[in-house]
């Protein structure tokens, strides 16, 4: 059971992710992966409260977070369980993995971006910098600074938010430019050409 910190910590993440992302438009679907009993989706929705949040984790949490409408949909297992990413493809704008990578990265990261309409956005842990290298179309940015209170005092860019353990990965298009920092990865599904 984590320790009253660890969830206040836990908490200050989510917010700040949330808050990262409030730059973008709000988006219409939202799936939170291992979304437990969808404590992101709850801090998210005070930015994004016109957006349909959705849930996939194979644990209990998910009845807890549907019975507690934090998420809207609840989908039982893993983003690479057979036959879902096939009925969720193309179907959400945002797709967050506020996790480290699972055994199998490259296959979860292929099914993320199979469930995302065009144009849309997975955010990532940072944990999975180094499998956000080897993708051809983002660019991994290093934490610029981080929270003094967690032990790691930096400059704040331009009155920027403190983000902690931030890095942002950004599509490598010229119409995309990364001017922020947020507390995991995030790729784009590039747009469809009309």
């Amino acid at each position: 059971m984590p320790t009253f910190h660890e969830r206040r910590t836990e908490q200050l993440r989510h917010r700040l992710t949330a808050r990262a992302l409030s730059a973008l438009p709000e988006p219409e679907s939202w799936l939170d992966v291992d979304t437990g009993d969808g404590r992101f989706p709850e801090a998210a929705r005070k930015h994004f409260p016109y957006t349909s949040f959705d849930g996939l984790d194979p644990t209990d949490g998910l009845e807890r977070a549907l019975a507690a409408d934090r998420i809207e949909e609840a989908y039982r297992g893993r983003l690479t369980t057979p036959g879902l990413t096939d009925r969720l493809r193309s179907r959400y704008d945002v797709v967050t993995i506020l996790r480290p990578p699972s055994d199998a990265p490259d296959a979860e990261l292929r099914a993320a971006l199979a469930v995302l309409r065009p144009g849309g956005h997975v955010v990532l842990h940072r944990g999975w910098a180094r499998i956000a290298a080897g993708t051809p179309s983002c660019t991994v940015l290093p934490p610029t600074w981080r929270l003094p209170f967690l032990g790691r005092p930096g400059p704040a860019p331009g009155g920027a938010v403190p983000y902690p353990r931030s890095t942002i990965a950004c599509p490598a298009t010229t119409s995309s430019t990364c001017s922020h920092s947020a507390p995991n990865a995030a790729f784009s599904r590039p747009s469809s050409s009309r």
